[in-house]
């Protein structure tokens, strides 16, 4: 479902009793991957997430959530990591 009908949903989980909702963004690393513009669109996505929790009076939770699993070395994960965060 993603944003599609986000507003709506939130206004019934706020009626259901819930306070704080929580969006996670998955960045996996590897050759040529991520691309600014993925970082870029993921951050714009846990930012209107977050805009349409407030609105609805629920908390927003954001997860940008860098994947360390792979072939990478430290520092490109810490690349990778300081960019989503800066986005």
């Amino acid at each position: 479902e993603g944003l599609d009908g986000l507003r709506a949903r939130l206004e019934e989980y706020y009626k259901l009793g819930a306070r704080f909702a929580k969006w996670r963004a998955v960045i996996n690393i590897g050759e040529d991957i991520p691309s600014g513009t993925c970082i870029e669109a993921n951050s714009h996505a846990l930012a209107r997430y977050a805009a349409l929790c407030q609105e609805q009076g629920l908390v927003p939770m954001v997860e940008p959530e860098v994947i360390m699993d792979g072939n990478h070395d430290i520092e490109t994960c810490y690349e990778v990591t300081e960019a989503t965060l800066r986005s």
